[in-house]
């Protein structure tokens, strides 16, 4: 009997040990990913650090990871009513030629100038679209934000002088990035479903709120646009299209402590394609991103063909 209330007497005492002890703070899943396997992984554009789990997922790394090369985000604002937005879509494209697998871009038509013409067979205007040329404050068209920095000199963060847009993007290529992005999908072409999986790895610890936004583009879209010479080209070829966002205009925001350095952070987003899209044109577009305060920052950004 003594025992049985020694016994007793003691683990009443541990209990109220216990209630009075503070709380273990959570301690990160740690998953060992040396070994990752890519096998089944295209590796050829920028993704040969890609670890394969495919699901919405945090993880601290067996290793911090080494900075990726900098993808330059590169949103080009247009309209198909602006005459000026050809010579736009030229030096976007002079720029993705010259930097191989370095630029993410989209072509995003806002404002009155994406009002579609009579003889248009589609409207490349968004809801989504809009609130990012809000957001960046665009004054005139063509322009372009270019990792959303507000470059020395600049009067915004879309720039509407094409002829300084190579140089933007050729400082932004210097820039380490904190955190390596990279963008992988799945589609079942029965059923036309996009699955859609988004990876960060932290190399540095970052301190501002981090937002992703994940983008569909479309090119090769046969479609009327306004000239330079002011007459309408009706068999004018559109790259780049911002067909939707996966995610809300702002980004989808990351949790703080998985922003620290080793941090893994994969996020899921599915999707069913309208018929009328043609999905060996249609390209994902990642970017992770400050939203707050003054700064509007792109850090890292990653794209890829849904079918390669």
């Amino acid at each position: 009997m003594k025992y049985l209330q020694s016994t007793a007497a003691i683990f009443i005492a541990l209990c109220f040990i216990f209630l009075l002890s503070p709380a273990c703070e959570e301690v990160p899943p740690y998953i060992d990913f040396s070994e990752p396997d890519t096998t089944s992984v295209d590796t050829s554009n920028g993704n040969a650090g890609f670890l394969l789990i495919y699901k919405d997922s945090t993880a601290m790394l067996s290793n911090v990871p080494a900075a990726q090369e900098k993808v330059v985000m590169l949103e080009d604002f247009s309209g198909v009513r602006c005459n000026n937005c050809p010579d736009g879509h030229a030096k976007s494209e002079e720029i993705i030629a010259a930097n191989p697998h370095r630029i993410s871009t989209m072509v995003i038509h806002s404002g009155f100038f994406a009002v579609p013409y009579t003889e248009s067979e589609q409207s490349f205007s968004t809801t989504e679209g809009e609130n990012i040329a809000t957001l960046v404050n665009v004054l005139g068209w063509p322009s372009a934000a270019i990792d959303r920095i507000l470059f020395d000199g600049e009067n915004g963060i879309a720039i509407p002088n094409i002829n300084v847009w190579s140089a933007k993007v050729n400082q932004q290529l210097a820039v380490p990035t904190p955190v390596n992005m990279y963008v992988y999908s799945e589609y079942d072409e029965a059923s036309r479903l996009l699955d859609v999986y988004v990876q960060l790895q932290y190399n540095t610890t970052e301190t501002m709120p981090n937002q992703v936004t994940v983008a569909l583009t479309e090119s090769h879209i046969i479609d009327p646009q306004l000239m330079p010479d002011n007459s309408v080209n009706i068999t004018y070829e559109h790259n780049h299209i911002m067909r939707t966002l996966l995610t809300p205009p702002l980004g989808l925001a990351v949790d703080a402590p998985d922003q620290a350095a080793g941090r893994l952070w994969v996020k899921h987003f599915s999707m069913t394609l309208p018929s009328d899209w043609v999905v060996e044109n249609c390209e994902i577009v990642g970017f992770v991103h400050h939203t707050s305060g003054d700064s509007k920052q792109v850090l890292q950004s990653s794209h890829a063909y849904i079918i390669e």
